[in-house]
């Protein structure tokens, strides 16, 4: 009998119900039992979100500042076969919850030398994310041999207008002349196959080989956004940094200068889209090897030497 342990946070809904599809197959298996763990942070983050609370939530999740989480229900000290971490991305960055579950000493336990799964929701952008889930894993001695991202495929003018939208109202069609928000019906309902995937690895014996998830079924990489994203990343961690350094979580002393990272963000997407794009085929161009390269590393699960 295999055991698998799926630790997630989902705010909003989607990324369990991503979870339920892509597991189903390891569910309804008589050899495999898997054991959920749901990450409750103390004080819960609320759905919808406010404007504010929102943007407050920067300097942790780009800092890794660890949030309070509720005792965990399960047993790290069982020796677990798998290990599927899911998470959203936040600011290009990992959620607070699953960053802070990663500092703990429970993950310290469980993880090591485990083989880890990374399973993500998000709008496009997991690339800086999962930079740093990688290197927490490495940290703690675990091995990732897979990463599944799903995205909401609408085009990046578009999901950048929506997926706010859901996030602050709470409504993934608020806009009814644009397509719904979110990672699609079809993706989700498809997500099983990947479940069948990892069915077969736990299933392969350790004498026989077992497959390369990472090499085998690499992540899809949108090349586009690679510059965008660690671009995007630098400034990030600028404004963390200052806005940390101006109070605690939820605190008066943060919301001007949260509301002058609003303003800025605005104006710099407005800007940085049609540059990152032109860059982008600038490469295409003159350094389409560096690119590919690029590409493969973060769609196999590659580490910076």
């Amino acid at each position: 009998m295999k055991k698998v342990l799926v630790v997630y946070f989902s705010q909003s809904g989607q990324l369990l119900d991503i979870l339920q599809a892509l597991m189903s197959p390891l569910d309804n298996s008589h050899q495999v039992t898997v054991t959920y763990e749901k990450l409750k942070p103390i004080p819960s983050y609320s759905f919808p979100w406010s404007l504010l609370e929102f943007f407050d939530v920067l300097p942790e999740s780009v800092l890794e500042v660890p949030a309070q989480l509720e005792p965990f229900k399960f047993d790290p000290e069982e020796s677990y076969d798998l290990i599927v971490l899911a998470y959203q991305t936040w600011f290009l960055s990992p959620s607070v919850p699953i960053t802070s579950f990663l500092q703990s000493s429970a993950a310290a336990r469980c993880l090591k030398n485990r083989p880890v799964i990374t399973v993500i929701g998000c709008r496009n952008m997991w690339l800086m994310g999962q930079e740093q889930i990688k290197k927490r894993l490495k940290e703690l001695s675990a091995q990732l041999i897979m990463n599944i991202p799903f995205i909401d495929r609408s085009p990046n003018i578009v999901s950048v207008v929506t997926i706010p939208a859901w996030m602050f109202t709470g409504k993934q069609d608020y806009f009814r002349f644009l397509p719904r928000a979110g990672v699609s019906r079809q993706d989700i309902e498809n997500a099983s196959r990947f479940g069948s995937i990892i069915l077969d690895y736990l299933q392969t014996d350790p004498g026989k080989g077992k497959p390369t998830l990472s090499k085998d079924y690499p992540a899809e990489v949108n090349a586009r956004l690679i510059g965008l994203e660690r671009t995007g990343r630098r400034a990030f961690k600028i404004w963390a940094r200052l806005i940390n350094a101006l109070g605690e979580p939820r605190s008066w002393a943060r919301k001007p200068i949260l509301l002058s990272f609003i303003v800025y963000l605005v104006v710099a997407m407005t800007v940085l889209f049609p540059v990152n794009y032109l860059i982008y085929l600038l490469h295409r161009i003159f350094n389409k090897k560096g690119l590919q390269k690029k590409t493969e590393y973060y769609s196999k699960n590659l580490l910076d030497k």
